[in-house]
Parts: structure tokens; C-alpha cells; sequence
């Protein structure tokens, strides 16, 4: 078979391979490959044969890199970008998804920002990092213009590690509402500020608008304190579907978790709680969250006790005691407590690292979880290089798999 003669769709995998595109049939290679840019390796490809030609174009330009706060060789060339839409309309229409990291200086930079989504008529998701509102609402206002199904929204990024960091405004608490309100297509929001704009509640949702709305969100992601309770009761009511939630420590409180948690108590796969306040615990809604599959959590959220409740529970990331590992540890022995968990982390908390406890009684119960993770099959991490004890537990678990080596070895 001549090389030409290889279908499409399969031609498609390989661009999608090389580009680092998120298409399910290559995901598994996602992390091992640098991406290939339209102006290196991979442009000579384009004019091999057409159906090459248009698949390779279609992904070249179906996610892009724009701003010039991007310090890497992948960002194209805002006004290369805008000028190649306004002449090919065509290709601003393969245009899903826009990485946005702006500068801020010059202006016109978030003009032309601003301009290339307008141009985008088929655009789905929008990741915006370092955009200050207060240097002009054009780039906001385009965003909000579009039905996304996708917005991740971060704030500046923190010197060499490139992690987002709550530095600059988006829009305000209300804005956001209403958008989620208005735009019935977003099935994610993502956002991670803590500056407060002066807000406007007259443009949220009345109780008419809620109750006739039937959003499609199926992912919230809610980290500092940008929303206020009253913002977060309107979303639990916009939103009926929600798979994924997360909440921060400072963003609400229990109370309004709770309303939240009995509105998706049917859907909700995966919960992330970062809180280490005992004010913040939610003891009593965890009995209705019957089909929750992932948790992230502290044990001052959710208390060691309540876990027998989650039958459907795969894999569990937990902050918490040593009193709490005991819990667990009679929980893991029982084969019906917690039947389908697999993936077990865990981690201590900094007030009981600081306590004065004894070694001994902290290895055994540690070695306690261990074995009975090993009779079920499961993955178990004890995640804190910081920890003395934990670190005992490793010095200890390596000798033991030593001398497990070391048997085997004779046997055979």
C-alpha cells in the first residue's frame, strides 16, 4: 500500500500524535512528546496530498497559543494571527480552543486579542491567564459574547514555576452568574482570583430566569473567595447536573456547600474540598452523595467516620490524623466498607505533625492500611516528604520490599 493510500482518519490520529491535539485515540501520549510547530517539522507535511493537506491545517489551527505573557516558542504572532483570519475566514472557523496569555502592555495587544475571538465564530474554549479587567473590559466582553462550553479562568503566573496565582481580576462575581446564567452551553467553569471588583447584583438572575433554566454545567471549579455565598446558592440552582465540583477554603462557607451538594447529589462524581477549618464540615450532607466516584478532602471537611457511606468511592486523596488512619484502617479491613476503592493517598495534617506522637504506635497503624491495601489490590501513597513519620514509614517500607526482593530471588 502506497503511503498516500492510508485513510484519513487515521492520518488525523497521527497529526493529532504529533501536535499534542486532545483526541481520545492518542490521549496516552499526551505528556511524552514535545509539540511540533506549524512552522517546523510538521508544515512540509501539509502539502504531501490534499487530504492531508486539510486534516493537518484543521488541527493546526484548532487550538492556538495567543499573548505575548506566553514565554515559550509555541504563541503565534497576534497580528500574523489576526491578519491571516480577516483575509481566510475559513480558518478562524477551525478555531476550537485559545490558550490567552496577555501582557497587558501595550493595549493593543488585548484589542487584537479581543478581535481574533470575535472572528472565532466556532470557538468552545477559552483558558485565559493574567487578564486585568481594570486595563480594559474588550477582551472580557469577547469572551462573554461567545456560547463556550469551556472557561478556565486563572490569574497571573508566579515566577519561574508558571503556576497560576490569584494576582488580577477577571470580571466580577455577578458578571460571572450572569454568564453562566445566560450562556446554556458552558458544561465547564474554572476560575482562580481573589481580587473583588465593585459588583453589580441587578444583572444576576431573577428567580424566574433560575427556575426556567436548564444549564448544561457539569464542571465547577471555584478556588479563593471570588464568589460569595449568595453567588454560589444562584449557581446551585442554575446548575442541576454538576459531576465535578471543587471549592476553596475561603470562597463560602458549610452551609451553602451543603445546598449545593443536595442539588448534585445524583450526578456528582468527584469533590474537592481544600479546607482544613472545622467550620467548614459537611459531615451530615455526606450520607446523600451515593455515586461519588473521586474525593479530595480534609478529614475537618469530611470525617473519617462518614466514608463508610461512599459505596461507589475508586480513589481517595485525604488530609487527616493519625486517629483518623485508625478509622481507616478498621474501615479497610472491612471487605464491604468502601467495596470498589483502588487509589488511597494520604497525608497528614500540620497541626498533628506538630504533635508529640509515638513512632511506633504511628508505624503500626500505617503498616495496618498497607496491608490491608495490599489484600485489596489497592494503590496506596502516604504523600509528605516534610513528615518525620512518614518518612520512617518509607525508610521502613524499602527494606521490607528488600528482603521481599531478596526471598524471591532464593525461591527461584
Amino acid at each position: 500500500m502506497h503511503i498516500l493510500d492510508i485513510p484519513p482518519e487515521t492520518i488525523e490520529v497521527v497529526f493529532a500524535y504529533a501536535l499534542l491535539a486532545p483526541d481520545p485515540r492518542c490521549s496516552k501520549f499526551s505528556v511524552s512528546l514535545p509539540p511540533i510547530r506549524a512552522q517546523g517539522q510538521l508544515y512540509p507535511l501539509l502539502f504531501v496530498c490534499k487530504d492531508w493537506y486539510f486534516i493537518a491545517r484543521r488541527l493546526l489551527y484548532s487550538s492556538l497559543h495567543l499573548g505575548d505573557g506566553w514565554k515559550t516558542k509555541k504563541t503565534m504572532d497576534i497580528q500574523q494571527i489576526l491578519e491571516k483570519f480577516e483575509a481566510n475566514p475559513h480558518l478562524a472557523s477551525l478555531v476550537r480552543t485559545l490558550n490567552l496569555r496577555p501582557s497587558g502592555q501595550p493595549r493593543a495587544e488585548t484589542l487584537q486579542l479581543a478581535q481574533v475571538i470575535r472572528l472565532c465564530e466556532n470557538l468552545r474554549c477559552v483558558v485565559i491567564t493574567g487578564y486585568d479587567v481594570r486595563d480594559g473590559p474588550e477582551l472580557k466582553d469577547a469572551i462573554f459574547g461567545k456560547d463556550l462550553e469551556k472557561l478556565i479562568v486563572y490569574g497571573d503566573v508566579a515566577g519561574k514555576t508558571g503556576r497560576p496565582v490569584n494576582a488580577v481580576p477577571f470580571c466580577s462575581a455577578s458578571e460571572m452568574i450572569a454568564y453562566v446564567a445566560r450562556n446554556l452551553s458552558l458544561r465547564k467553569l474554572s476560575t482562580d482570583t481573589a481580587l473583588h471588583l465593585p459588583d453589580d447584583e441587578s444583572i444576576l438572575p431573577d428567580s424566574s430566569a433560575i427556575r426556567s433554566s436548564r444549564s448544561s454545567l457539569r464542571e465547577i471549579r471555584i478556588e479563593r473567595d471570588i464568589l460569595s455565598e449568595k453567588h454560589l446558592h444562584i449557581l446551585s440552582q442554575l446548575a442541576f447536573n454538576v459531576e465535578r465540583a471543587s471549592f476553596s477554603d475561603k470562597s463560602i462557607g458549610a452551609r451553602v456547600v451543603r445546598l449545593c451538594l443536595e442539588s448534585w447529589a445524583s450526578t456528582l462524581r468527584y469533590l474537592h474540598l481544600d479546607s482544613s477549618d472545622d467550620s467548614t464540615s459537611i459531615e451530615d450532607a455526606g450520607g446523600r452523595l451515593v455515586n461519588l466516584g473521586g474525593l479530595e478532602a480534609c478529614s475537618a471537611n469530611i470525617p473519617s467516620t462518614v466514608l463508610v457511606n461512599f459505596k461507589h468511592l475508586r480513589s481517595l486523596i485525604y488530609t487527616c490524623t493519625l486517629k483518623d488512619f485508625e478509622v481507616l484502617a478498621r474501615i479497610l479491613r472491612d471487605p464491604h466498607s468502601v467495596p470498589v476503592l483502588h487509589a488511597l493517598i494520604l497525608e497528614r495534617t500540620q497541626k498533628d505533625k506538630n504533635e508529640d506522637w509515638d513512632n511506633d504506635e504511628g508505624l503500626s497503624v500505617m503498616n495496618d492500611i498497607q496491608e490491608s491495601c495490599d489484600q485489596r489490590k489497592m494503590v496506596l501513597i502516604f504523600r509528605d516528604f516534610d513528615d518525620p513519620l512518614f518518612e520512617l514509614y518509607h525508610d521502613q517500607d524499602k527494606e521490607r520490599k528488600k528482603r521481599m526482593a531478596q526471598s524471591d530471588l532464593m525461591a527461584s
